[in-house]
C-alpha cells in the first residue's frame, strides 16, 4: 500500500516541462485556458463572465493566470501592501487575518489550494 503524504506532492509547474515552450502558440492558449478556468470559475463573479464571454476569459487564462506555490506558514500578503493581484488557492489551506489581529478573519474556512493568479 502506498500513501503519500502532503510534504511529499510536488505540483509540475508549466516551467518544470521545457518542452511545453515548443507548442505552437493555439495549444499553448488551449492549455492555459483548460488549466485556469476551472481555477477561475470558482468565483461567482468569473463563472457568470464565463456565461457571457468565453473569449475574454480565455484572454485572463493567458495572460493574467500564472502558479505560484508558498510554503506554510509564509505570508502572501501584508497590512498595508498595494493590491495588485488576486490569488486563488488551489491546495492546501490559507487564512486571512484582518488588520493587526492573530485571528482569521473567518476562522474554519480556509479555502483550498496552491495560488494561480
Amino acid at each position: 500500500k502506498h500513501v503519500t503524504r502532503p510534504s511529499q506532492v510536488h505540483r509540475i509547474h508549466e516551467s518544470d516541462v521545457p518542452q511545453l515552450k515548443q507548442l505552437p502558440l493555439f495549444l499553448k492558449e488551449e492549455l492555459a485556458y483548460e488549466v485556469y478556468k476551472p481555477v477561475i470559475c470558482c468565483h461567482p463573479f468569473m463563472r457568470n463572465v464565463l456565461s457571457i464571454d468565453k473569449t475574454f476569459i480565455s484572454s485572463i487564462c493567458q495572460t493574467a493566470m500564472s502558479p505560484k506555490s508558498v510554503m506554510p506558514m509564509l505570508d502572501v500578503f501584508a497590512l498595508g501592501d498595494e493590491c495588485k493581484t488576486m490569488y486563488f488557492v488551489v491546495a492546501g489551506q490559507a487564512a486571512y487575518f484582518r488588520g493587526l489581529s492573530s485571528r482569521p478573519r473567518d476562522p474554519g474556512k480556509g479555502t483550498k489550494g496552491e495560488t494561480g493568479r
